[in-house]
């Protein structure tokens, strides 16, 4: 049997196939290795997409826009699908850690990305973290409005009316402050 390309070409040529197989890989439970995919998957798709906005010529510039669509969407879907797996795999004070550094390696590379933010911010709505949440969740509407539903949930509502009830305090403790200084 003949191979006409080596496994690292094969990778660029399948990123699909290879971020089914860490999907696998993780849902498995063999962390390790779906790590190890992920990592390929988005080295890979990152090298992708730097030769797609480096085309000159007007026809391949619009099939790569294309291609590079597919493969923005894919890249996002993996930060995300790795962040999850990484909050499933760890301990229980490592577990958000390494989702949060999964997801902030993500935002590095694709700081408009909406979906991650928005996994952001629900990861930080588990852990409690309102302020954080409710800025990460409103963020992400910001960037991709299709992604407003997520701030009419119940909780993310209760979150929405806790921060600003807290806002308002602070700004009214703000000013009383600055009065209390003017008056002495």
């Amino acid at each position: 049997m003949q191979h006409s390309a080596t496994p690292q070409a094969r990778l660029g040529q399948q990123p699909q196939a290879v971020y089914s197989a860490a999907l696998s890989y993780a849902r498995a439970e063999r962390w390790a290795p779906a790590r190890v995919l992920f990592n390929r998957l988005l080295k890979t798709q990152s090298q992708s997409g730097q030769q797609a906005q480096t085309s000159s010529s007007t026809d391949v510039e619009d099939s790569r826009q294309v291609q590079g669509h597919k493969y923005h969407s894919l890249r996002a879907r993996a930060w995300v699908s790795w962040a999850m797996m990484e909050a499933k795999s760890s301990s229980s004070g490592d577990k958000f850690s390494r989702c949060r550094d999964v997801l902030q390696r993500g935002l590095k590379e694709n700081p408009t990305q909406a979906c991650l933010l928005q996994a952001w911010g629900l990861a930080e709505l588990k852990r409690d973290n309102w302020f954080a949440a409710v800025m990460l969740l409103e963020r992400a509407v910001q960037l991709d409005p299709r992604l407003a539903p997520v701030l009419h949930w119940a909780v993310v509502e209760h979150a929405r009316i806790a921060v600003g009830m807290r806002r308002r305090s602070l700004t009214i403790q703000i000013v009383s402050d600055a009065a209390s200084e003017v008056c002495a």
